[in-house]
């Protein structure tokens, strides 16, 4: 019994895992048809992708520090001179926290400090 390569295709993309909602969506929505030799090459590029996001996300935990500049790029940890407190150099691990200490920053710079 033969299978039109469109009804195998077809049958491909609706096997796809839960997790590959929208890369399915998209190749539902295309509106020339795949031939099955292209959702291969689709599905190795699509898994590699997803290979090489998933290692830098893992790589994107490791510590981290907000450091202020100047316009050269040389790094700026003023020392306490005349009333002013030295700038924290801190570990963000959070999106927030990221957004929080970036806002104190912007502060800061605009005080003078």
């Amino acid at each position: 019994m033969n299978l039109s390569e469109t009804f195998q295709v077809a049958t491909i993309v609706e096997k796809l895992p839960p997790v590959w909602r929208d890369f399915k969506n998209q190749l539902k929505h295309k509106r020339k048809e795949l031939k099955l030799e292209d959702l291969i090459v689709k599905l190795r590029i699509e898994e590699d992708k997803r290979k090489s996001e998933k290692r830098s996300k893992k790589n994107s935990y490791e510590a981290k520090a907000n450091v202020i500049e100047d316009s050269k790029g040389k790094c700026l940890l003023p020392k306490a001179q005349s009333g002013r407190r030295p700038l924290k150099v801190t570990k963000v691990r959070s999106k927030k926290a990221r957004i929080r200490a970036s806002r104190e920053m912007l502060h800061l710079q605009q005080r003078g400090i």
